[in-house]
Formats: structure tokens, sequence, C-alpha cells
């Protein structure tokens, strides 16, 4: 079986409903997919699946690079707000579609029984393409919440907070360096803020809230392991000495957050932002080691 589908997702459909042709069709190639993945690993046979074949990280990666430019192109097409019915119905379908490709980075991420692995390239080369089409917040924000996989959004937002941040650290993924972002990551202001230059502190904090939650099943002891390895895992959690944050150092990352906040707004944040700074300020205090 090919991955080569004709996949055109047209601004400007010159035919009704051809989004949704599209997207049928490529709703019944993943389902194939993944039905043939399912039939293949319960007999421990991955090796043998199409999956393999045409999604392999390790042996088939241009054509993974090609989903993430398809999945991209269905989130900026997606994003773009028309006022018409029928433009409504289309972003619906690429909607659909962006979470087909996710379904397929999903495949593209186990089939080779190295997840850690395949999260790393996957998740370099979709923060390339990010910072490389400079998107929106709503390109990022449909990326991020569409993305099936936690690990790869754990590593994914990883490298956006890192490369959002002016003072560099050698830490690795922990506690500590979710701290070390509240305390210093400052991201770009989004063209359609306006006077509401607010909303990016705001989406600061909601990545730090993603990044905490997936690096939560992190610690439980999931992400490294392949889908096969989970069944009948107890789930054990994994701790390392950085993530052992002190009460203290919880309370100085956000006050330095509010501080740099005020700073750049010249007022406080709004409450129901502050809010839920305090509900993670209670999470990481809930969880820390001292």
């Amino acid at each position: 079986m090919s991955l080569s589908v004709p996949l055109l997702i047209p601004s400007s459909p010159t035919k009704k409903n051809s989004c949704e042709v599209v997207r049928m069709l490529l709703d019944y190639v993943v389902q194939t997919l993944e039905d043939d993945f399912l039939a293949k690993r319960s007999i421990n046979a991955l090796h043998d699946s199409i999956a393999k074949a045409t999604l392999s990280c390790d042996e088939q990666f241009p054509r993974v690079r090609e989903v993430i430019k398809w999945l991209f192109s269905a989130i900026m097409k997606s994003t773009v707000q028309k006022e018409t019915r029928e433009a409504a119905r289309e972003r619906d379908e690429l909607i659909r579609m962006v979470s087909i490709f996710q379904r397929m980075l999903s495949l593209a991420l186990e089939v080779d029984r190295s997840p850690a692995l395949n999260s790393a390239k996957l998740s370099l080369e979709l923060f390339h393409m990010l910072i490389s089409d400079i998107p929106l917040r709503a390109h990022r924000t449909l990326l991020l919440e569409s993305l099936q996989s936690k690990v790869l959004r754990c590593k994914l937002l990883e490298h956006l907070l890192d490369y959002a941040c002016p003072l560099k650290t050698p830490l690795p993924m922990s506690l500590s360096l979710l701290l070390h972002f509240l305390k210093y990551c400052t991201l770009a202001p989004d063209p359609l803020d306006g006077t509401e230059r607010w909303q990016r502190w705001e989406e600061l904090l909601n990545l730090l809230w993603m990044l905490l939650l997936s690096y939560n099943k992190a610690m439980e002891g999931y992400l490294c392991n392949s889908v096969s390895e989970q069944r009948g895992s107890l789930g054990n959690s994994v701790y390392k000495p950085d993530d052992m944050i002190s009460k203290p150092a919880i309370r100085d990352a956000v006050e330095a957050f509010l501080s740099r906040s005020k700073a750049d707004l010249g007022q406080a944040l709004p409450l129901h932002v502050e809010e839920s700074l305090s509900y993670l300020q209670d999470h990481l205090l809930d969880v820390c080691q001292g």
C-alpha cells in the first residue's frame, strides 16, 4: 500500500464538498493503516505492517515529513476566519483532517517500537515547522491540542518553551525545568492581540500547564515504552533528582512570573489568569519534595 495519497487541501474549493471528499479518502486510508497495525501488533508482527512500510521514522522519514507538511497546511487553512456557511463547513472538514494526520503521526511514533527516539525526531520536525512559518497562536494551539501522543506533546512543548527562554539551562525535562520556564520564558506577542497584550502571558501559562500534565504521564513510566509494552504496566512513577523542587523555589518562580507580566503590561494580569497561576502553584506545592 502506498502513502502517495493525492492530497489537495483547497483554499477555495471549485467543487462543492471537495474538502469532504478528500477527508473521507484520508479517513479510509488511515483506518486501514490502524486496523492493520492492531492486527499485526496482536501477533507481534509490526515489522510486517503497512504502517512500518509507509510511516516508519527509521525507514520512511521523508514520507513522515510529508505528513507533517500536510498537517500544517490543514492547520493554517482551518484557522482562516471567514463568515460564509460554506467556509465554516470547509473549516470543519479541515479540522477533521488535522485529527486524521495526527493519527498518522501516532502510528509513526509507535510502529518502530521506539517512541522515545521517534518522539525526538518528530518533535524537532514539528518545532522547526512552527518557528519557520511564524504561526499565530491559533496555529500553535490547534497543533498542540490535536496531538494524540502525550510524549510528543511534552517534547514539542519543551522545544517551544526553551526557544522562548532567554536564559538557557542544561536541565533535562523535569519539574526544575518547568520552574525555570515559569521564571524566565517570554512569548512573542501575537499580531491579533491588539491592546490585549495579557493574552501572551495567558498562553505561556497554558503551555506550562500542558507541559506539566504531559510530563506527569512521563513520571508514571508510560511515555518511554511502546504501546505494546504499556499493556499490563502498573505505571510506576519515575522521579529524577531534578524533580525534587522546594516550596521556596516554587513561590520564587511564581513571583517572578507575576513581576515580569506586570512590568510588561503596566498592570496586574486579568483575574482568571492569576487564578490559573494560583492553581498551578498549588499543584506544584502538592507534589514538591521539600
